[in-house]
């Protein structure tokens, strides 16, 4: 017959087993290793993010290739690709905003490439006809 107040050892076992993993909840909770944490406010990036690092320089839409096309955020392979084809297709780009010949590139994702973008190299006379010089 068991003693009152006495253990067993798979009930010693359920409570180790408890208690080390509150200590673990507790220990991540608080030890920032899930996020860095600035004034309250946890902060996360995702491995897309980090790996697509925008580029140093402005990227000239109508004469950039595939590769240098896929440097920019949110742009892989079959996006540059497309591009790449509606540039040859229908001309060089007059400006940015014709970015949106492009099927797949609607006015946000427009937006998010606008910083890193210009137009320069076959269209300055496409540029020059839309500003009057």
């Amino acid at each position: 017959m068991r003693k009152p107040g006495k253990l067993t050892k798979s009930e010693i076992l359920l409570l180790a087993a408890t208690v080390l993993f509150i200590a673990l909840a507790l220990a991540i909770r608080f030890s920032g290793s899930a996020g860095d944490s600035r004034d309250g406010y946890s902060v996360r990036t995702s491995r897309a993010a980090e790996r697509s690092a925008a580029p140093a320089e402005l990227i000239d839409i109508n004469t950039a290739d595939k590769t240098t096309l896929q440097q920019l955020p949110g742009i892989g392979e079959a996006l540059a690709e497309r591009i790449i084809e509606e540039r040859t297709a229908n001309g060089p780009y007059a400006s940015v905003d014709d970015l949106t010949r492009v099927s797949g590139i609607g006015e946000s994702k427009l937006e998010a490439l606008r910083p890193y973008v210009t137009v320069q190299g076959a269209g300055e006379e496409a540029q020059r006809e839309d500003t009057g010089g």
